[in-house]
């Protein structure tokens, strides 16, 4: 079995054989960040498929096997998540009326007629549960929530570039 690590040093390889390209070239090419794209050669994590085919491609490498050697560093089979609520998996389904009792929508208009503090609270209840849809979508995973871990979230799936163009406006 293959570990992230495994699949970085493979990177690297591909990397060398195309000329050893700079990251900001790389970041130009495949139109992800320059830290997304250097997390993904130093092995910190196992970047996301999108990311790994991206430099494939710009690599000239075989994508097929570039899919295989992903999968098996993210040691499962690359199948379908389990079925989840679509409020969960999707982040272009509205989040359901949770904690707050309220869509986003309501959040937002209640914004200038609620205590802040009763605003932040259903706000933040909303960002965090946005936080978990992109993990689930995206990384296969559930943030913590600490708020550092949900702004993380955040911070990583622009760099992927998976957030709606709406919210990175």
């Amino acid at each position: 079995m293959s570990t992230p690590a495994h699949f970085a040093s493979h990177l690297q390889l591909l990397l060398a054989r195309a000329g050893d390209p700079s990251v900001r070239q790389l970041a130009t090419k495949t139109g992800y960040g320059k830290s997304t794209i250097s997390d993904a050669l130093a092995g910190k994590r196992l970047p996301t498929w999108p990311v790994a085919k991206a430099l494939g491609t710009a690599f000239g490498a075989d994508v097929d096997d570039l899919r295989e050697r992903w999968a098996n560093a993210k040691g499962k089979p690359d199948a379908p998540a389990p079925d989840a609520p679509d409020w969960l998996t999707s982040v272009r389904t509205d989040i359901p009326d949770l904690v707050t009792n309220r869509g986003l929508a309501e959040v937002c208009a209640s914004i200038n007629t609620e205590s802040p503090q009763r605003a932040v609270q259903a706000s933040w209840d909303v960002v965090q549960t946005g936080a978990l849809q992109l993990s689930h979508a995206y990384y296969d995973d559930i943030p913590g929530s600490w708020s550092s871990n949900v702004v993380d979230t955040y911070g990583r799936a622009e760099e992927d570039g998976v957030l709606p163009p709406w919210l990175c406006s």
